[in-house]
């Protein structure tokens, strides 16, 4: 009896080992048994952080207790769709459906969380016109006086000088070092040098220009054309030499290259190193087109009426694009000192869609289509998301294209117009109504 009693142990021993042994093996592997799938899987992990750091993960609407986002690991998950949310006090929540796949890592990494806050305004005044520094550092404008003023956004000191009020003002452009601005008043152009204490304006002798333009890459190089043709004027001296006989309407130079637009709106190019060859861009008309490039492998032109864009590979001369357009903006943070900006990389905006375009593709990937007319559209300073005005609303879209793209309402005001985002991407600067009072306000976001 005993020995058959030892037997069925010694037999009951060796068959729980042969059937958890193969259980352990798989388990200690990383397999798993599905439920919903009826399968046995392996899982998978996601890794999650955010900025700021120290947002409660839920997974599926569970709290995951204990983890928080400081590059956190979610181990051992079956594969699946998972709803992810982010939320920390004070700002808002980030959702959105990822999947896991079998022996793989899904990642949610470094999403930015938008901070809840209320407008402060900076100063009350009516603007026409809205100018900022490539770097976000100031904005010009011509405030309800008709006087250009600038906002340094640093100290958000209000710069108004000490001009002739019945004058008329049109700002032109910030030099490529942002510390010239370029305006004219009437018939004549000036400089205001706002690196300095003093209001120092300095007017361009007269040449009867019609036009007046910055060099993309030197602050100390400006192009005019008048009825002679497109003029070379090299600061400090205004010294100027005629480059081109052409009658033209708009120029731009990049390097040796120079690229002109007739009346006609034709588009042509020629050389300044003495080459006389002239060659036109073919399938290009756009009579009221000017050129709003920053030095990049495209040429991009828009019409301030008609709202048509083109962006050109002057390589071929085809237009590559060609789309209704009524804003343009660069994704370009080499001011930064950053990797991620990208002169060949632009968004544009019409009344109802937002467009995005990298040059090295065949075709702009539409971002989001709107029921309300956009006023503005900018990028912010890390190229994943875009910051929009419509419908009375300041926006952020991201550009993560898995799943659904998140759209938060940063704020809601009874007008807002002119956006512009600090140089260190944590505060929104915007123009806008409220409590019946048209001012400039500062936003923080970050």
């Amino acid at each position: 009896m005993n020995l058959l009693y030892r037997r069925i142990i010694y037999i009951s021993f060796i068959i729980i080992f042969l059937t958890l042994a193969p259980i352990i093996v798989l388990y200690t592997s990383g397999y798993r048994y599905n439920f919903k799938r009826f399968k046995i899987q392996k899982v998978g992990m996601m890794i999650i952080s955010s900025v700021p750091k120290g947002a409660d993960i839920y997974l599926n609407d569970i709290l995951q207790k204990q983890k928080t986002t400081s590059i956190t690991r979610l181990e051992n998950l079956l594969p699946g769709d998972y709803d992810i949310k982010l939320s920390k006090e004070g700002y808002f929540n980030w959702e959105k459906r990822l999947p896991v796949y079998e022996n793989a890592t899904a990642f949610a990494e470094k999403v930015i969380l938008w901070k809840k806050s209320s407008s402060t305004p900076i100063a009350t005044t009516s603007l026409s016109q809205w100018l900022p520094t490539v770097d976000g550092q100031k904005i010009a404008f011509i405030d309800s006086t008709g006087i250009p003023t600038i906002t340094n956004l640093d100290n958000e000191k209000i710069i108004i000088p000490a001009l002739n009020q019945s004058r008329n003002f049109n700002l032109l452009g910030w030099s490529v070092d942002n510390k010239n601005l370029l305006l004219q008043s009437d018939d004549q152009f000036m400089i205001w040098d706002t690196s300095r204490d003093k209001n120092i304006f300095k007017t361009l002798p007269g040449k009867n220009y019609t036009l007046i333009k910055w060099d993309l890459t030197d602050e100390n190089k400006l192009y005019g054309i008048n009825a002679s043709g497109l003029w070379q004027i090299t600061l400090p001296n205004f010294d100027s030499k005629l480059i081109s006989a052409e009658k033209i309407t708009d120029s731009l130079i990049i390097d040796n290259d120079l690229y002109t637009i007739n009346s006609e709106g034709k588009i042509f190019h020629s050389y300044l190193n003495g080459d006389a060859s002239i060659k036109e861009i073919n399938q290009i008309r756009c009579n009221d087109c000017k050129f709003i490039n920053k030095k990049s492998a495209r040429l991009i032109l828009l019409g301030k009426d008609s709202q048509n864009i083109f962006i050109i590979d002057p390589t071929n001369g085809n237009a590559n694009i060609q789309n209704q357009a009524k804003g343009v903006a660069w994704l370009d943070n080499s001011w930064l000192g950053l990797t991620i900006g990208d002169p060949n990389t632009i968004l544009f905006f019409n009344d109802f869609e937002i467009w995005i375009y990298s040059f090295n593709k065949a075709t702009p990937e539409l971002v989001t289509r709107l029921g309300q007319p956009i006023i503005g559209a900018i990028w912010h300073n890390q190229g994943r998301h875009i910051i929009f005005s419509s419908d009375n609303k300041l926006q952020i879209i991201e550009l993560d294209n898995r799943e659904l793209r998140n759209i938060v309402q940063l704020t809601e005001a009874k007008t807002i117009g002119n956006i512009n985002l600090s140089h260190d991407s944590k505060t929104l600067y915007y123009y806008g109504q409220l409590d019946n009072q048209s001012r400039i306000y500062k936003l923080p976001i970050q």
